[in-house]
């Protein structure tokens, strides 16, 4: 049963280029990511898979509790609903993009291959995307569900985490600012009221 939700919202900075490819080839040999309004974005899976993976590998003591906060990949015999929910996350204006030119190396030889040029599209550096995350509280493991959101906060305040594609070679670093917390306890009438606000001021933000 549902008991509370703990909303956590701020301001992904582009500290580096980011290149999160679509496998499109309209504007380049790959093209970034976007949606249906032509508008580059961030997927909630790609970011998502990105904190699952270094909080398991960072934290492998807690392995099981962690499975079952992030929830299973692919099928499952045993299929559960996540503690964690992450927005797409769309950008504030219109982030600039821009072209790069790379080539392939046979990592045999660690040498250019012949013909092996191609270009690449990236969002640049500077670039701001709305984040939200949020979390169920449901009275099993709660006080981990928070350790868990404030190890996230911390590994994305920290710069720690890197997106897309090419990241050892520099792209992909971000930065988590302008974070707010907003914690529901569904068991309190006035954090219910407080709910059905946040709820209505979230909608007149984001009409659809």
């Amino acid at each position: 049963m549902l008991k509370g939700k703990i909303i956590a919202k701020g301001k992904i900075k582009l500290l580096s280029p980011s290149m999160i490819g679509s496998g499109e080839s309209e504007a380049s040999d790959m093209d970034v990511l976007r949606d249906e309004n032509d508008i580059p974005y961030i997927p909630a899976t790609s970011f998502a898979g990105v904190l699952r993976h270094i909080t398991l590998t960072n934290l492998p003591q807690y392995r099981d509790r962690l499975e079952e906060f992030w929830g299973p990949t692919g099928e499952s015999e045993n299929p559960r609903q996540s503690s964690i929910f992450i927005s797409d996350m769309l950008p504030e204006g219109n982030p600039k993009l821009d072209i790069r030119d790379g080539v392939r190396i046979n990592r045999k030889t660690q040498t250019a291959e012949e013909g092996a040029k191609f270009d690449y599209e990236i969002i640049d550096r500077g670039a701001i995307f709305n984040f939200s995350l949020e979390i169920n509280l449901n009275g099993e493991n709660d006080d981990f569900k928070k350790s868990m959101l404030s190890t996230i906060i911390k590994l994305l305040q920290e710069q720690r985490i890197r997106i897309g594609g090419r990241t050892n070679n520099g792209f992909g670093k971000i930065k988590l600012e302008d974070i707010k917390i907003h914690e529901f306890d569904f068991t309190n009438r006035s954090h219910v009221l407080n709910w059905f606000k946040f709820l209505k001021e979230k909608k007149l933000e984001n009409p659809t």
